[in-house]
């Protein structure tokens, strides 16, 4: 966690400095960053909700721990805040803008943005030498990926709901999400149910 947190940290705080530091990264998040249409505020509370949902009902390390209140559970904080908000600049707001900017449609922008989005989060199957794991990964967050580049679109191409809608996601399943990864792939689980690997959401 501590690793991720600085690879999307340094590009973050790097953007934060060249676009007007503390200010910037507060209006990705909202604040002084304009009106959202209620609508993407209700989608993404909907997204972030129905994932996390999602996260426990699939994979029941993260559902035996989600209220366990252990001392690593201090780092799901600082890491839902840099990831959330820099995957969603990055894969959100900077990805579809590009796309846009080249003239492709909104339907193509959502694709795309969900496929990059579960291309990326494959890795974390693959680190846990989980190979089904890896390609379900890649479905299900491709998957959240394209709502939240459809919320994106209906928040007028706001960031703030996506990104408030990934922290919430992160808080809920981090740090169990990362630790049954590596729990499925490295030793035998002390509950049996801890290996089920059918579904695996990392976010």
């Amino acid at each position: 966690m501590i690793g991720v947190m600085l690879v999307e940290g340094a590009p973050l705080a790097s953007l934060a400095f060249q676009r007007g530091g503390v200010t910037y990264l507060a209006q990705l998040v909202g604040w002084g960053a304009g009106p959202v249409n209620p609508l993407g505020w209700a989608l993404s509370l909907a997204i972030a909700v129905g994932y996390a949902a999602l996260s426990m009902t699939s994979l029941p390390f993260i559902r035996k721990h989600a209220l366990r209140l252990a001392p690593i559970k201090l780092l799901a904080l600082p890491f839902a805040l840099i990831t959330g908000l820099f995957e969603e600049w990055f894969f959100r707001r900077e990805l579809m803008n590009v796309l846009a900017a080249h003239a492709a449609g909104l339907l193509l922008q959502i694709m795309v943005s969900g496929l990059v989005f579960g291309l990326a989060h494959a890795v974390w199957g693959l680190i846990g030498r989980q190979w089904r794991a890896a390609g379900l990964s890649m479905i299900y967050t491709g998957a959240l990926g394209a709502l939240l580049a459809t919320d994106y679109v209906i928040s007028g191409r706001q960031l703030a709901p996506v990104a408030w809608s990934h922290i919430l996601i992160n808080l809920i399943i981090e740090p169990w999400l990362l630790l049954g990864v590596f729990a499925l792939g490295d030793a035998p689980a002390a509950d049996p149910r801890d290996r089920d690997t059918r579904h695996s959401t990392a976010a």
